[in-house]
C-alpha cells in the first residue's frame, strides 16, 4: 500500500478518487473470480455452457461498445460510469436469488450492458487525468488497484464460499459495489471538455470503426489475435482446472492471490519503463512470457506447478495492461479517446466472441492439453504480430 499511497500523490483530481474507488470496487470483483465458475456449475451449468454464456456475454458487450465510447464522448465519463455499476449491482442482487443457472442469464445481460458503458468512459477518463507523458503509469497504478485486492480477496472468497456458500461472496459484493458508486457520484468530476455531436446513424458507427482499422491495421490485428487467445480461457479457466484437477475453492482462490502478488509488484513499474522507453518492446515481451506461461501449464501436473505457471502468466499481464492502454492512447487518430477505446474493445469482442466457446468445446473434446497448445500457437501468432508495430 506504501507504494499506491507514493503514486498516488504524483496525480491530482480523479486520479486519487478513481484509486480508492476501484479499490473498493475490485475487492468485490476479485471475489466473484474464485467463486464464479463453481457457482455456475452448482446451478446445473457444465463448462460448454460456461463457454456459451461468456461467448453471448461478449457478443452483446462487444455490439454495445461501438456505441458507447462515442455515447461516452457525446454526454459525458461520469454518467455512463455511474450508470455502468448501478446495472451491475442490480444484477448482483439477482444471481443471489437465481437457484438455476437460466435465471443467471438476466444477470449476465445486466453486467454486459454495465461493462460497455464502464470501460470507454473509465479508460478515457484515466487518460484526460494526467498529462501524456504518465499515461502508462497511471494506467498501471490503476491497473495494480485490481490485483492489490487480489493479494486478499480471493482466498477470503474461497474460504467464505466453502464455509458460507457463494451466496455469501456475492452479497459482499452487492456492498463494495455500492460503496465505489458512491465515491464516484460524490468526488469523481467529468474530464470531457469538448463534446462531440452525436450521430443517431448506425451506419457512423462502422464507418468510423473501419477507418480507424484501417489507419493502423498492423495494431489492430496484434490486438484481436492477442485477445482471441486471451477469450480462448474467459469464463471457463478456473472451472477447467477444477474439472482437470480436482481443486477446491480455496486452491482456487490461492491461484488468484499468486497471479496478483506478481502483478502488482511489476504493474506500475512496467507501466513507467513504457513511458521512458516505449511500447513496443514491452508489448513483445509480454506475449513473449505469456509462450513460456503456457508450455509451464502444457507441462503441470499438480498443484504446486500450475501455481507456477500462473506467475508467470501474472508478469506476461502485468506488462501487457499498462503497456497496451498507453500504447492505443498515444495513436494518431481524429476520434475521440473514448470512441477509440469502445470501437477497439467493441472490434475485439465481436470477433473474438465465439472464442469461449471454441475453448469449452475444445476442452471438453480433446482435453486440457490440446486446449492450452491451442492458446499458446494463438499467443505466437500474436507475438508475430507485435514485432511489426511502429514504435510509439
Amino acid at each position: 500500500m506504501n507504494r499506491l499511497a507514493r503514486e498516488n500523490t504524483r496525480f491530482k483530481g480523479n486520479i486519487p478518487v478513481l484509486t480508492a474507488s476501484e479499490m473498493v470496487s475490485n475487492t468485490g470483483w476479485n471475489m466473484q473470480m474464485v467463486i464464479w465458475q463453481p457457482y455456475l456449475l452448482s446451478l446445473g451449468a457444465r463448462i460448454p455452457t460456461l463457454g456459451l454464456l461468456q461467448s453471448c456475454s461478449t457478443l452483446m458487450r462487444g455490439t454495445l461498445l461501438l456505441i458507447t465510447g462515442r455515447i461516452a464522448d457525446s454526454v459525458g465519463r461520469k454518467l455512463l460510469m455511474i450508470l455502468a455499476s448501478s446495472l451491475t449491482i442490480v444484477g448482483m442482487v439477482l444471481a443471489i436469488v437465481a437457484n438455476h443457472w437460466v435465471l443467471i442469464v438476466p444477470t449476465i445481460i445486466l453486467w454486459a450492458i454495465g461493462g460497455s458503458f464502464w470501460e470507454p468512459a473509465f479508460r478515457a477518463m484515466v487518460a484526460e487525468s494526467v498529462e501524456p507523458r504518465n499515461r502508462g503509469t497511471a494506467y498501471g497504478l490503476l491497473g495494480l488497484t485490481w490485483f492489490l485486492p487480489g493479494l486478499y480477496a480471493p482466498a477470503i472468497a474461497g474460504y467464505i464460499g466453502e464455509v458460507l456458500g457463494p451466496r455469501v461472496v456475492i452479497t459482499i459484493m452487492v456492498l463494495t459495489e455500492s460503496v465505489s458508486l458512491s465515491m464516484i457520484i460524490l468526488w469523481v468530476r467529468e474530464t470531457l471538455k469538448e463534446k462531440m455531436k452525436s450521430s443517431s446513424k448506425a451506419i457512423s458507427f462502422i464507418t468510423d470503426l473501419l477507418k480507424q482499422a484501417r489507419s493502423q491495421p498492423k495494431f489492430y490485428t496484434a490486438a484481436i489475435i492477442h485477445r482471441f487467445q486471451g477469450a480462448m480461457g474467459e469464463g471457463i479457466f478456473l472451472g477447467i482446472l477444477l474439472t482437470t484437477f480436482s481443486f477446491d475453492l480455496l486452491q482456487l482462490g490461492l491461484l488468484a492471490n499468486i497471479y496478483s502478488a506478481a502483478t502488482s509488484i511489476l504493474q506500475i513499474p512496467m507501466g513507467k519503463i513504457s513511458d521512458r522507453y516505449g511500447r513496443k518492446n514491452l508489448l513483445i515481451l509480454s506475449v513473449t512470457i505469456k509462450i513460456i506461461a503456457f508450455i509451464g501449464y502444457l507441462l503441470s501436473n499438480n498443484f504446486p506447478s500450475i501455481l507456477l505457471s500462473h506467475a508467470v502468466n501474472a508478469i506476461s499481464d502485468a506488462i501487457y495492461i499498462p503497456t497496451f492502454n498507453a500504447y492505443l492512447a498515444g495513436l494518431e487518430s481524429s476520434a475521440g479517446m473514448a470512441t477509440r477505446f469502445g470501437s477497439l474493445q467493441g472490434l475485439m469482442a465481436l470477433i473474438t466472441f465465439p472464442a469461449p466457446i471454441l475453448g469449452s468445446q475444445l476442452f471438453n473434446i480433446y482435453g486440457f492439453q490440446i486446449f492450452i497448445m491451442s492458446t499458446a500457437l494463438l499467443a505466437a501468432g500474436s507475438l508475430a504480430a507485435f514485432t511489426r508495430l511502429k514504435p510509439i
